[in-house]
Protein backbone atom coordinates (compact mmCIF):
# COMPACT_ATOMS: atom_id res chain seq x y z
CA UNK A 1 0.00 0.00 0.00
CA UNK A 2 3.04 2.42 0.62
CA UNK A 3 4.70 1.39 -2.26
CA UNK A 4 1.63 2.15 -4.17
CA UNK A 5 0.72 5.38 -2.64
CA UNK A 6 4.43 6.81 -3.23
CA UNK A 7 4.92 5.41 -6.63
CA UNK A 8 1.85 7.18 -7.59
CA UNK A 9 3.29 10.11 -6.41
CA UNK A 10 6.39 10.33 -7.84
CA UNK A 11 4.59 9.28 -11.41
CA UNK A 12 2.82 12.46 -11.20
CA UNK A 13 5.40 14.85 -9.28
CA UNK A 14 7.30 13.85 -12.74
CA UNK A 15 4.44 14.17 -15.14
CA UNK A 16 3.67 17.69 -13.42
CA UNK A 17 7.60 18.75 -13.82
CA UNK A 18 8.00 17.27 -17.54
CA UNK A 19 4.45 18.99 -17.95
CA UNK A 20 5.86 22.08 -17.36
CA UNK A 21 8.77 22.09 -19.47
CA UNK A 22 6.94 20.77 -22.45
CA UNK A 23 4.37 23.77 -22.21
CA UNK A 24 6.87 26.52 -22.53
CA UNK A 25 8.83 24.87 -24.90
CA UNK A 26 5.54 24.68 -26.86
CA UNK A 27 4.93 28.59 -27.07
CA UNK A 28 8.51 29.00 -27.22
CA UNK A 29 8.70 27.35 -30.61
CA UNK A 30 5.25 27.89 -32.02
CA UNK A 31 4.38 31.44 -31.06
CA UNK A 32 4.38 34.09 -33.52
CA UNK A 33 4.93 37.09 -31.21
CA UNK A 34 7.75 35.23 -29.76
CA UNK A 35 9.35 35.40 -33.24
CA UNK A 36 7.90 39.21 -33.48
CA UNK A 37 10.06 40.40 -30.06
CA UNK A 38 13.08 38.23 -30.81
CA UNK A 39 13.04 39.89 -34.29
CA UNK A 40 12.48 43.29 -32.95
CA UNK A 41 15.37 42.97 -30.33
CA UNK A 42 17.37 41.55 -33.44
CA UNK A 43 16.55 44.84 -35.56
CA UNK A 44 17.13 47.28 -32.98
CA UNK A 45 20.16 45.40 -31.68
CA UNK A 46 21.84 45.14 -34.99
CA UNK A 47 21.12 48.39 -35.73
CA UNK A 48 22.75 49.73 -32.40
CA UNK A 49 25.62 47.98 -33.13
CA UNK A 50 25.80 49.41 -36.86
CA UNK A 51 29.27 50.94 -38.23
CA UNK A 52 31.59 48.50 -40.54
CA UNK A 53 33.08 45.02 -39.47
CA UNK A 54 36.37 46.51 -38.05
CA UNK A 55 34.10 48.95 -35.74
CA UNK A 56 32.46 45.85 -34.08
CA UNK A 57 29.33 45.28 -36.09
CA UNK A 58 27.43 42.46 -34.49
CA UNK A 59 24.51 40.78 -36.76
CA UNK A 60 22.77 38.68 -34.43
CA UNK A 61 22.67 38.14 -30.68
CA UNK A 62 22.96 35.05 -27.49
CA UNK A 63 20.27 34.34 -25.43
CA UNK A 64 22.47 35.40 -22.80
CA UNK A 65 21.87 38.94 -23.68
CA UNK A 66 18.15 39.04 -23.22
CA UNK A 67 18.66 39.66 -19.16
CA UNK A 68 20.79 42.91 -19.62
CA UNK A 69 18.63 44.41 -22.26
CA UNK A 70 17.19 46.30 -18.97
CA UNK A 71 20.30 47.90 -18.90
CA UNK A 72 20.77 49.11 -22.08
CA UNK A 73 19.22 52.81 -21.26
CA UNK A 74 18.65 55.61 -23.91
CA UNK A 75 20.83 58.66 -24.38
CA UNK A 76 18.55 60.59 -21.78
CA UNK A 77 18.80 57.84 -19.59
CA UNK A 78 14.55 57.47 -19.81
CA UNK A 79 13.71 54.55 -21.15
CA UNK A 80 15.76 51.13 -21.11
CA UNK A 81 15.56 48.98 -24.79
CA UNK A 82 13.06 46.66 -22.63
CA UNK A 83 10.74 49.53 -22.36
CA UNK A 84 11.48 50.49 -26.05
CA UNK A 85 10.71 47.33 -27.52
CA UNK A 86 7.16 46.49 -25.34
CA UNK A 87 6.35 50.41 -27.08
CA UNK A 88 7.52 49.78 -30.29
CA UNK A 89 5.35 46.25 -30.28
CA UNK A 90 2.59 47.85 -29.18
CA UNK A 91 2.21 50.77 -31.45
CA UNK A 92 3.67 48.87 -34.54
CA UNK A 93 2.66 44.90 -34.38
CA UNK A 94 -0.09 44.42 -32.03
CA UNK A 95 -2.98 45.11 -33.94
CA UNK A 96 -5.15 44.13 -30.72
CA UNK A 97 -3.16 46.30 -28.51
CA UNK A 98 -5.47 48.21 -26.03
CA UNK A 99 -8.04 45.83 -26.27
CA UNK A 100 -9.62 42.82 -24.55
CA UNK A 101 -7.73 40.66 -27.91
CA UNK A 102 -4.30 41.56 -26.80
CA UNK A 103 -2.16 38.55 -25.84
CA UNK A 104 1.05 39.03 -23.93
CA UNK A 105 3.49 37.09 -26.45
CA UNK A 106 5.55 35.62 -24.42
CA UNK A 107 5.38 32.55 -21.93
CA UNK A 108 4.17 33.74 -18.29
CA UNK A 109 7.57 34.50 -16.27
CA UNK A 110 6.62 32.10 -13.58
CA UNK A 111 5.85 29.57 -15.90
CA UNK A 112 9.17 30.10 -17.53
CA UNK A 113 10.34 30.05 -14.00
CA UNK A 114 9.05 26.70 -12.87
CA UNK A 115 10.76 25.16 -16.19
CA UNK A 116 13.85 26.31 -15.37
CA UNK A 117 13.72 24.92 -12.03
CA UNK A 118 13.23 21.14 -13.66
CA UNK A 119 16.85 19.56 -13.78
CA UNK A 120 16.95 16.22 -15.96
CA UNK A 121 19.06 14.40 -13.94
CA UNK A 122 17.13 14.70 -11.22
CA UNK A 123 14.25 13.82 -12.83
CA UNK A 124 16.43 10.67 -15.08
CA UNK A 125 17.70 9.82 -11.04
CA UNK A 126 14.20 9.55 -9.29
CA UNK A 127 12.57 7.67 -12.76
CA UNK A 128 15.60 4.87 -12.02
CA UNK A 129 14.40 4.88 -8.04
CA UNK A 130 11.35 4.41 -9.17
CA UNK A 131 11.55 1.25 -11.83
CA UNK A 132 13.72 -0.18 -8.84
CA UNK A 133 11.38 0.40 -6.61
CA UNK A 134 8.82 -1.18 -9.54
CA UNK A 135 11.05 -4.32 -10.22
CA UNK A 136 11.65 -5.22 -6.55
CA UNK A 137 7.99 -5.50 -5.46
Amino acid sequence: MIFQSTFTEGIASIKCKLSSVLCVCKVLLESSGIREVMGLVLALGNHMNGGSRIRGQADGFGLEILPKLKDVKSRDNRISLVDYVVSYYLHNVDKNAGTEKSMFPLPEPQDVFMAAQVKFKGLSTDLRQLEQDLTSM
